[in-house]
């Protein structure tokens, strides 16, 4: 379906993107104008082609005891990529692994830790896998919004410069 989607499948999922838990298909049909069973359909539809691919909750992790949330940046070698990162995933603590197109840096590795100590365990079985760690960076703050591409299209007269052309 991918590159098909109209109007109503960007709608919905624009929607479930904002609040997926709390928005309902009656409350998604109103604000798209059309039925909830149409709404239902297309969430069904989206979900078999695996354009929906889950639900996931947002954790505030510092309120489970894991205030630290760090990205190490890592290199590995290409040949060697996909088996590093099978090794990275294996690690407790590691959450998310982004990998890169190419040339160096191209493992972004994001891991929680219950403070410093725990960090440097995590760092030192990093070293452990046959990368290379060029950075690491705490992050203080992670923010997330829906992606707009998904939203209303933007209107011709929104679109108009300031001299109305």
């Amino acid at each position: 379906m991918g590159s098909n989607l109209d109007d109503i499948d960007r709608g919905v999922l624009y929607l479930l993107q904002q609040d997926a838990r709390n928005t309902t298909a009656i409350d998604m049909a109103e604000e798209l104008d059309v039925s909830p069973s149409t709404v239902r359909n297309r969430i069904d539809q989206l979900e078999e082609d695996d354009v929906l691919a889950g639900y996931h909750p947002q954790i505030n992790y510092e309120h489970t005891g894991f205030p630290l949330l760090a990205i190490f940046i890592v290199t590995a070698a290409p040949a060697d990529r996909a088996e590093a990162v099978e090794h990275l995933l294996e690690i407790d603590g590691v959450f998310e692994i982004r990998e890169m197109l190419g040339g160096n840096e191209n493992i972004h590795v994001n891991v929680l830790a219950k403070d410093n100590c725990h960090l440097s365990n995590i760092s030192d079985k990093i070293h452990a896998v046959d990368v290379e760690i060029e950075q690491t960076e705490l992050t203080k703050q992670c923010r997330t919004q829906p992606v707009t591409f998904f939203s209303d299209p933007i209107s011709s007269d929104e679109t108009e410069s300031a001299d109305g052309t």
